[in-house]
């Protein structure tokens, strides 16, 4: 258990976290990010990327609605430099869960939700490559141990396997853009792994239809690239043709204007000053990143408003903990 994990589940256990959220321990906007709901411990996709399950997710939003200001993205606006503590729920990627699974509890409690959407995963259904890395590894024939790029994987179980996956997470996040095609066939080579093929991605994302139904349920469709792409990288040309591209693909299908967007990785280096000049001339109004944080009521950053991720591996006391005092949590 973390310090922090330890922490939390004092506060919660001695019920100080309930004297913390009757006081006004902080001021502003904290905006919680998720990316998949569902059944985690089970899944051959990455176990990381899952916040909690949709009983999980019914029971936060539940919390959140009693001790806190559940906002959406059309109060956003008006929340700054006022006075209260305000939530915002948003969600990247796109992944079918989302729908299938989110929407329904959002819309049993009357809430709304920010989805970003990578729209190229919905127009030409692929398996992400760190769903296919930690497929890879789940699916491993190599033995208990195999070398890959000087690391050392153990393999041998479930628990040994999801360290492998972040461990090779982490290596892919290092390399440059040229070495990264290659990257999963020399994976596959040296675990005994095969690739996965478009079938195994068919039924990871959202449709169409399932983004309308979304958005005529009240809830905000925002952009999150063409490709996924880490914008640093790219030019500021390029950049536009990934964020505006991938705002007016949403536009064409929703028929309303795309005002939101979030960075993919969302670290202080996933975008730069080019990147800013791109989300003015695609019109977006707000853009989120993901390093932790949260506004306070005053010196907001319009194309940097952070953002704190519900991981599936915190406890429901750290939960508790990191939305009743985000300076020590978020």
């Amino acid at each position: 258990m973390s310090k922090r994990e330890l922490l939390a589940s004092i506060l919660e256990r001695t019920g100080a976290g309930t004297l913390l959220r009757s006081a006004p321990t902080w001021q502003g906007l904290l905006v919680l990010n998720y990316h998949r709901v569902g059944p985690w411990p089970t899944t051959v996709w990455d176990k990381d990327l899952f916040s909690t399950t949709q009983e999980g997710f019914r029971d936060q939003l539940k919390f959140l609605k009693a001790n806190f200001d559940v906002v959406g993205f059309d109060e956003v606006a008006s929340v700054a430099n006022k006075r209260g503590r305000h939530v915002q729920i948003t969600f990247d990627d796109g992944y079918r869960d989302n729908h299938d699974l989110a929407f329904p509890v959002l819309t049993d409690l009357g809430l709304s939700a920010t989805f970003f959407v990578c729209t190229g995963f919905i127009d030409k259904a692929r398996v992400p490559w760190w769903d296919e890395l930690a497929w890879m590894v789940n699916h491993a024939q190599a033995g208990n141990r195999a070398t890959f790029r000087g690391l050392e994987l153990s393999l041998g179980d479930a628990q040994q396997k999801l360290a492998a996956a972040r461990r090779l997470n982490a290596l892919y996040d290092r390399i440059a853009e040229s070495e990264r095609a290659s990257f999963l066939d020399e994976l596959s080579q040296a675990i005994s792994s095969k690739r996965c093929t478009p079938v195994d991605g068919a039924s990871l994302w959202m449709s169409w239809d399932m983004i309308c139904a979304l958005h005529r349920g009240g809830m905000t469709i925002g952009g999150h690239t063409l490709n996924h792409v880490e914008l640093s990288r790219f030019s500021e040309s390029e950049q536009l043709v990934e964020i505006k591209g991938s705002c007016q693909r949403i536009e064409a299908e929703i028929g309303a204007p795309v005002r939101a967007f979030s960075y993919p990785y969302g670290t202080p280096h996933s975008f730069n000053s080019s990147t800013r000049i791109a989300l003015t001339d695609a019109g977006i109004e707000y853009a989120y990143s993901y390093s932790g944080g949260y506004q306070g009521r005053t010196g907001w950053d319009r194309y940097d408003l952070k953002r704190t991720p519900v991981e599936a591996h915190h406890s429901d006391a750290f939960f508790r903990s990191m939305v009743s005092v985000p300076r020590l949590f978020a």
